[in-house]
């Protein structure tokens, strides 16, 4: 949710801010990664959260496409996966940074690459495989 709400704050997102990372969240971390000089990856990682802890603020893309109207009908949700978490400096294998909260997560016992869950949102995130 830190990610989404920095993007909002800096214009490049317009979604709910709710910890789900879907098209319109990955959207808006091409646009900010491409602003900001990044590999544009659509993916939270260790450049895209180091870029939005700056505080400075990038002038946000324009918005030149036009807003269409909702569908009467909802759209499935989207099955997505889940987001992968950073690696603590200095705690490589023991602890991460909760892609959602931006928490330390202890995950000691953890393999690389499996699920965990973020106690502090409880939604579930993927372990890192490279310290």
């Amino acid at each position: 949710m830190v990610v989404q709400a920095e993007l909002a704050r800096r214009g490049y997102y317009r979604g709910p801010i709710n910890g789900v990372i879907g098209s319109g969240s990955r959207r808006a971390i091409r646009e900010f990664q491409a602003a900001e000089g990044l590999p544009i990856t659509g993916r939270i990682d260790e450049s895209l959260i180091r870029a939005l802890r700056t505080g400075e603020l990038s002038a946000p893309p324009e918005d030149t496409s036009i807003t269409p109207f909702p569908s009467p009908t909802p759209s499935p949700p989207q099955h997505d996966s889940p987001p992968v978490a950073l690696w603590v400096k200095g705690k490589e294998g023991q602890q991460v940074l909760s892609p959602f909260t931006g928490g330390i997560v202890d995950v000691s016992g953890f393999p690389p690459g499996s699920e965990a869950r973020c106690p502090y949102s409880g939604k579930i995130f993927l372990v890192p495989t490279k310290p």
